[in-house]
């Protein structure tokens, strides 16, 4: 299940992040996409980066969150206005 209830929230990676298709260093930020289960019970977050158009699941305890404030441009029901 997707849950785009924290949608546009700023995050900052803890420590650098190897996945099989980029590295993305400690300190690194951006927003989440949204989060979902990967079918084995293990939550992850789909977050877009800041000064790319990459984007890549990590897990929520390898990022904080840095801005609680939702994207403007979604509600918190996940409808665009």
């Amino acid at each position: 299940m997707i849950d785009r209830s924290r949608s546009g929230q700023k995050v900052r990676v803890r420590t650098t992040i190897r996945t099989t298709s980029i590295d993305i260093p400690a300190g690194s930020t951006g927003r989440i996409l949204y989060e979902f289960d990967n079918g084995v019970g293990r939550q992850l977050m789909e977050v877009l980066w800041d000064g790319s158009e990459t984007h890549s699941p990590v897990f929520p305890s390898d990022v904080e969150i840095v801005d609680v404030t939702l994207n403007s441009s979604i509600r918190q029901e996940g409808e665009a206005r």
